[in-house]
């Protein structure tokens, strides 16, 4: 195979990967959405029946509280992030093998896979964060 060739099909798989990339993307903010839509719902549905005013509804919310905004993180948002590190990091080192092969460089920052996730995780400690605060917003909403 020809450099010209390699190099053409080098970019399409860095095409393919920031496509799947994006779409990973968009999958996470959907989900993120509509779990952020849910409680908003929950708490519109049981405005009048749930009450926080004993301590056993009290640390029943507390314990629904942590684990919502827990399982948010752990079991959705780090996976997602790990794939999108992935991702990028994978599309990078298919970059790098185009430069190699154009004898050119990128003015971009090299960055490993786990530099990557790193970035990621003071966006889900904030994606966290939003659901942490609308289901303390909920709590206030049922404690009126």
């Amino acid at each position: 195979m020809e450099p010209k060739d390699k190099t053409a099909v080098l970019v399409e798989l860095v095409k393919a990967r920031i496509d799947k990339y994006k779409q990973t993307r968009e999958l996470e903010f959907r989900v993120n959405i509509a779990l952020w839509t849910l409680i908003v719902l929950i708490g519109y549905y049981y405005k009048d029946t749930f009450n926080l005013e004993s301590k056993g509804d009290l640390v029943f919310f507390i314990i629904v509280t942590l684990v919502v905004t827990l399982g948010h993180f752990f079991l959705w948002l780090v996976p997602v992030s790990n794939s999108l590190a992935r991702d990028n990091a994978k599309a990078l080192e298919l970059q790098k093998q185009v430069e190699n092969l154009v004898n050119e460089r990128s003015d971009l920052p090299e960055r490993d896979e786990r530099q990557i996730k790193r970035s990621y995780l003071g966006w889900n400690f904030f994606l966290a964060g939003i659901t942490l605060l609308l289901l303390i917003l909920l709590g206030v909403f049922f404690c009126i």
